[in-house]
């Protein structure tokens, strides 16, 4: 067996002399034995469809459909639709046997469609042996085997070849994207056709993001979750898998495990695959890697100037997450990204959608505000505060009406808003997060509902018994203040 590792890796040697040699030995053996139990069937794939686009030799082509059929024969499949590829690969003219290569590996990828991940993880493998023309080749080439593959599947009768795999495509991204940009662009986009595979992806990239300590990965992350984003239906899926991770924020532990994902803990083994492939990301001291729900959020960041329209459904969860990550004077990263979110939707969902003859005077604020949130770039919307909020409320609950104003266009996200605000502040185990989501709840101002009542009374109790919940204690009394002062007096006996 590492003979046979030693001669496949010289068949893609960098010296032709060599490469053509070891191939061609290769293949005499197995006419004349006929033997490759120990070779898998998606190793033999790709070698073949490596050489049948070979540049140099003629004879190299050949010598792959010569493989190709004595793998047919052996395996008793039928070889009738070879006999074109021979008079293919004897051309001089590279248009014409690249064009054969990617038909071939399209009839492939639907004849051995279960070896669809051996194969594309054997180009992975060998990528960076390529000179850069063969490496353009062969993404073109694995098109038709990205088409078969179904992460979602996949990884549960094998999670350590998936993550294999998923740390291959993001090291290949990394480093090749600025090479081969639109095969790479390519290469995601065709896996995002699949949409079960998005959400698999994502969790993938915010299982290495919460642990990689350098500010390189946030980019190529954004980069891969556009790629994902674009296809529809995909970027639906997309933002529905990274606003479901937002409710991690309101746990006490950011972490989130779901049955049938990828695991963030790794052994040895796959510890120092990943030390190899980040080696040219190196973790840094002084960098801190955002929590899980925060990464999601930043990735949404970017989606939002993409995708904007499959947001709507999820504004009220978003919209309160912004709101609670402004805060974040500790960590630039998150309150940055929650001003970018906010200025993209205000762009998109309010700028342009509104049109001037029914909605003239909203635009014009949008675009006021909007330009005032460009201006706010590198800063906190409002002082840091102790734990009393008080001159910050004002300003939030300012900014709360002006959002409101110009996405509120039929009182449906005021109400679903201050649903989500009031579930954070009366269940959210930050004390932070509690007081700030009853700001948020008062200056969206819902109509009062009895059991909002009696959970804030319930909160109080709560709260009471606690040595540091003094803020919450407050800021739950001004919110009941503010219900009793709505209550309309001929109806307070309802209550």
């Amino acid at each position: 067996e590492d003979l046979l590792l030693i001669v496949l890796s010289k068949c893609y040697s960098h010296d032709q002399a060599i490469s053509k040699g070891y191939f061609l030995a290769f293949v005499e053996v197995f006419k004349e034995y006929q033997e490759f139990a120990s070779c898998p069937i998606g190793v033999l794939l790709f070698l073949i469809l490596f050489k049948v686009g070979d540049r140099r030799s003629v004879f190299v082509r050949k010598s792959a459909i010569l493989l190709l059929q004595i793998i047919l024969s052996v395996q008793d499949r039928s070889t009738d639709f070879i006999y074109g590829y021979q008079s293919f690969s004897e051309s001089t003219m590279f248009d014409v046997y690249e064009r054969a290569q990617l038909c071939l590996s399209e009839e492939l990828a639907n004849e051995y469609a279960h070896c669809a991940f051996d194969v594309f993880s054997e180009m992975m493998e060998r990528f960076a042996q390529f000179d850069s023309f063969s490496q353009l080749q062969m993404l073109k080439a694995m098109i038709p085997w990205l088409k078969k593959m179904n992460f979602e599947k996949f990884i549960d009768t094998n999670p350590t070849k998936a993550e294999s795999i998923l740390e291959k495509l993001f090291y290949t991204t990394f480093k090749y994207n600025e090479e081969h940009p639109a095969q790479i662009k390519l290469m995601w986009t065709t896996l995002a056709e699949e949409s079960e595979n998005v959400p698999i992806v994502l969790d993938f990239v915010l299982n290495v993001g919460v642990k990689k300590h350098n500010p390189a990965f946030i980019p190529l992350a954004k980069r891969i979750s556009a790629f994902l984003a674009v296809v529809p239906p995909s970027g639906q899926v997309a933002i529905d898998t990274l606003v479901y991770e937002l409710s991690s924020l309101k746990k006490s532990t950011d972490k989130r495990n779901k049955a049938g994902s990828l695991s963030a803990a790794t052994g040895p083994a796959e510890e120092l695959r990943l030390r190899l492939l980040w080696g040219t990301m190196p973790d840094l001291k002084d960098f801190v890697a955002p929590a899980r729900g925060h990464l999601a959020l930043i990735l949404l960041a970017e989606l939002a100037y993409l995708v904007s329209g499959e947001f709507k459904i999820h504004l009220p969860v978003v919209l309160q997450q912004i709101f609670l990550g402004l805060d974040y004077a500790s960590n630039p990263l998150v309150f940055e990204h929650c001003r970018i979110l906010l200025v993209n939707l205000l762009q998109f969902l309010g700028v342009q959608s509104l049109n001037t003859t029914h909605g003239g005077k909203v635009k014009s604020e949008a675009k006021e505000l909007v330009e005032y949130l460009k201006l706010k770039e590198g800063q906190m919307l409002w002082e840091k505060e102790g734990k009393g909020y008080h001159n910050s409320n004002e300003e939030l609950k300012r900014l709360a009406a002006q959002v409101m104003n110009v996405l509120d266009d039929n009182c449906a996200l005021r109400e679903n808003w201050a649903s989500e605000a009031f579930s954070w502040a009366i269940s959210c185990p930050n004390v932070h997060f509690q007081c700030r989501s009853f700001q948020i709840y008062r200056a969206l101002s819902p109509p009062m509902r009895g059991e909002c009542l009696l959970d804030i009374l319930h909160t109080l109790r709560r709260s009471c018994e606690l040595s540091d919940s003094f803020g919450v204690v407050r800021e739950a009394l001004l919110t009941l203040q503010d219900m009793v002062e709505q209550l309309d007096v001929s109806k307070i006996i309802l209550f």
